[in-house]
Parts: C-alpha cells; structure tokens; sequence
C-alpha cells in the first residue's frame, strides 16, 4: 500500500479519512521552508556518518537499506525550540 500524501490545504475530512483507512499520511507544506531547511542542515551530518544497513533481516526491527539513526529530534535545536511543543520535549536530555 502506497502512503497517502496531501498538501496542508487538503480538507481535514480527506486527510483524517486517508490516516484511518492506511494508519499513516504524510502532510506536506505544514511548516514554513526556511525551518525544513534549517531543520535538514542540522541533521545532514548525522545523517551523513549513519551508516546504510545492506542486509535486509526479516527478524531486525529496522528493515535493511535504511539509516539508523536514533534521537534525531535531541539533535536539533529547530526541531527542539520550533516543532516540539513544551512540555514534550525537555532540552535537557
């Protein structure tokens, strides 16, 4: 099944109904770009040392071909100032 995918100016009723029906949906568009941006330059050089698992074991938690990097929200101060609404997230960890 393919994840549904829908602008943030799709109507709520399209959105909420396509997250029943699949349990995920990406909405794009919900954040303006100059934070994506921020958000994608302080995760590239942890994304940039995550090393890409080739073996794909069946009875691993994370499929094979993808990288596996853990907290990636404790490693952005934008994610962590900007995204995460208190009291959710503590700076501190």
């Amino acid at each position: 099944m393919k994840i549904p995918k829908y602008s943030a100016n799709a109507p709520i009723e399209e959105i909420t109904a396509a997250l029943e029906h699949a349990g995920c949906v990406v909405v794009t568009d919900l954040v303006e770009p100059s934070l994506r941006q921020s958000v994608t330059e302080e995760l590239a050089p942890h994304m940039a040392r995550a090393r890409v698992v080739s073996d794909d074991d069946p009875e691993e938690f994370y499929p094979g071909l993808t990288r596996r990097v853990t907290g990636l929200v404790t490693r952005s101060s934008t994610i962590a100032d900007e995204l995460v609404p208190p009291p959710y997230f503590a700076k501190d960890l």
